[in-house]
């Protein structure tokens, strides 16, 4: 357990759910505990309130700062021993590399260029049809960010950018490699909407589908690409496939589905219009 991710699990009495901590949350009246708390690359905090208050809240709330979630803060580096004598938790290992703290300060460097500039976060909501709201919500976890006048898709293992182009779409990685957009929140929900780009996850967030607090929405990179091994971290959950219609999203469906089976609990398909049962 990194000391950051301990002194908050000590500090809110938080108890074990599953790879990951619950606490009451201190930006609202919590009477059942709705604050997620998760350990994710370098050791830095995760945090998610599953009753909508912002991130940016509730760590004021504590007293602190975004900066005192990393493992190398200077709070976090006076980490007393009664903190670390906190249950050490069991972290779901893969093959994929995280990223290190150099490059989680690029990413969050990017997810505050974007939160920071509202006219930015305005135009995006406008063009893409999302609330402002949402997009400055996902800068503070952070799943979204700017780079360079391109849109950044922050993940645990890297930074995909995606821009236009001479009326192309130009998809790049800044660093990094894929691997599932919002990965590290799968363990904070029960039902799992996997989608086949992060946009069609954000329209969903968007729309709704997290405020019950058991439902989340992460995205995998492209149609092609779903590691077998990424699997597991499915085990027990309900996973609804959002994949496009067209025959690449057809074939990552049937794909992953076979990946999925052995270790979701249920499997779905999403056609955007109504469910169905996965083939």
């Amino acid at each position: 357990m990194s000391p950051p991710v301990a002194r908050l699990v000590f500090r809110l009495n938080a108890k074990r759910i599953g790879k990951g901590w619950l606490a009451k949350c201190p930006t609202h009246d919590d009477r059942k505990p709705s604050l997620s708390i998760n350990e994710g690359a370098g050791g830095r905090v995760l945090l998610k309130c599953h009753g909508g208050c912002n991130t940016n809240h509730v760590v004021a709330a504590l007293g602190l700062t975004l900066r005192d979630l990393f493992a190398d803060s200077p709070l976090a580096c006076r980490t007393d021993a009664a903190t670390m004598q906190a249950e050490t938790p069991v972290i779901a290992q893969s093959a994929d590399q995280f990223l290190s703290t150099q490059d989680c300060r690029r990413a969050i460097a990017m997810a505050v260029a974007l939160r920071e500039t509202p006219n930015l976060i305005e135009r995006i909501a406008c063009a893409r049809g999302w609330k402002a709201e949402t997009i400055r919500n996902l800068t503070y976890e952070p799943s979204l960010g700017w780079h360079e006048g391109k849109l950044a898709f922050i993940y645990e293992t890297g930074v995909k950018l995606r821009w236009r182009q001479y009326g192309d779409r130009i998809i790049r990685w800044a660093f990094g490699k894929p691997w599932l957009w919002r990965g590290s929140y799968i363990d904070t929900a029960q039902t799992i909407y996997l989608c086949e780009g992060e946009t069609d996850a954000i329209s969903l967030i968007d729309a709704g589908l997290e405020l019950n607090r058991r439902t989340i929405a992460v995205a995998i990179p492209s149609a092609s690409t779903f590691n077998e091994g990424w699997g597991e971290f499915f085990a027990d959950k309900e996973v609804v496939l959002a994949f496009d219609a067209d025959t690449a999203g057809q074939e990552a469906t049937r794909r992953v589905s076979r990946f999925l089976k052995t270790h979701a609990t249920g499997l779905k398909q999403l056609n955007w219009g109504g469910l169905r049962r996965a083939s």
